[in-house]
Formats: C-alpha cells, sequence, structure tokens
C-alpha cells in the first residue's frame, strides 16, 4: 500500500509531524504510480483517482457520491492532533495507514465540517454573539469558558488557532440549510477584513 500527498507545505507538516511511513507527495493524478493506494488530497480540486485508491479528502468539500472517498478536517489545529476524525465507514486499510502516521481515529458520519469544528465553530459564534450584545469583552469569555467549561481554549483563542475565514466559511455553508448556523455580523466582519 502506497500512501500520496497533496497538500500545501503547512498542512503537510502538521499532518506528517508523528508518522513513521513514507508519504509521496504529488501535485497531479498521474504521477499516483499504484491502483493500490491511500491517497490525501486536501485540495480543492475534484480529480479521478486510480479504482482501487482510497481517498481522504477536505471534509469542506464534501461529496456525498463519491466512493472509496473519506474526510478529514485540514483546519491548522486538526491536522496536527494525534487523535482525528474521519468521516465514512470502519475501514481496517485506513486504521492502519493512519496509525503509520501516528494518528488514532474515530470515524464518524460524514459530512461538511464533521462534528468536532462544527461545535467549536458554534461556540466562536456564540462568543462573538455576546461581544455583539455587550455581555463581554472577548479576554474575559475566553476565561469564563476555560474556567466553567474546562474547556483548553475560549472561543477567541479557538478562533485564533483555526482562522476565523475558515470558522465564518464552515458557518455560511452550514447556514444555507439550518439558520442556527448563520455567524455573527462581528465574526463575518473581522473574517473580512
Amino acid at each position: 500500500m502506497k500512501i500520496f500527498l497533496r497538500a500545501t507545505r503547512e498542512q503537510e507538516a502538521r499532518f506528517l509531524q508523528n508518522a513513521n511511513t513514507d508519504v509521496e507527495r504529488f501535485t497531479e493524478v498521474s504521477e499516483i504510480n499504484s491502483a493500490d493506494a491511500v491517497i490525501f488530497d486536501f485540495q480543492q480540486n475534484e480529480s479521478s483517482y486510480p479504482a482501487n485508491a482510497i481517498v481522504v479528502k477536505d471534509c469542506m468539500h464534501f461529496n456525498a457520491n463519491a466512493e472509496n472517498t473519506f474526510y478529514i478536517n485540514t483546519w491548522p489545529f486538526f491536522l496536527e492532533n494525534t487523535k482525528i476524525e474521519v468521516g465514512g465507514k470502519s475501514n481496517n486499510t485506513l486504521t492502519k495507514v493512519f496509525t503509520s502516521l501516528g494518528k488514532e481515529i474515530v470515524f464518524v458520519e460524514p459530512e461538511i465540517g464533521l462534528l468536532a469544528a462544527r461545535v467549536i465553530s458554534m461556540i466562536v459564534n456564540e462568543g462573538y454573539f455576546a461581544v455583539e450584545d455587550g455581555v463581554s469583552e472577548k479576554a474575559e469569555i475566553d476565561i469564563a469558558m476555560k474556567l466553567g467549561t474546562g474547556y483548553p481554549f475560549g472561543p477567541f483563542e479557538w478562533s485564533d488557532k483555526i482562522g476565523i475565514k475558515n470558522i465564518a466559511h464552515l458557518l455560511k455553508k452550514l447556514a444555507l440549510n439550518d439558520s442556527r448556523y448563520t455567524p455573527s455580523k462581528l465574526l463575518l466582519q473581522e473574517a473580512n477584513s
């Protein structure tokens, strides 16, 4: 089983920091010289992969009709975790590959954003709503969330780690089908500045 990766240099460094196996970098699918492969393709373009290949893509580009395709969150903070969500049904080959990359995986229902990113994005969004409503200031909200819930980061610390543009993008995408994901005006303003 060969492992191929198409990602930015930052994504590659974060994702492979604990890897103890060889991973071949590629830019074009035609460079893949094996049908018996696991392909990590974090880029946004659609490609036609070898028929027997297992493909792992960015969950922000979820396609319910793609066969042999799994999804992970490629946001900065998520790629470096040793425990990672994978959207799709349990797969022994993929589990072995992730283990060789120093990752433990949890299979979840495949959907845009998967679970953790949806939850964290909503926490960040609520933090922005609280600031908009004059409840408190960002630093105080971060402290209150960490002390009150035991979370490792407050909403604004999460947005710094993940990137406010990433959070805004996910919320806007989810809000198309469910209004509870509608991003706060302040969050959108900061994402666009």
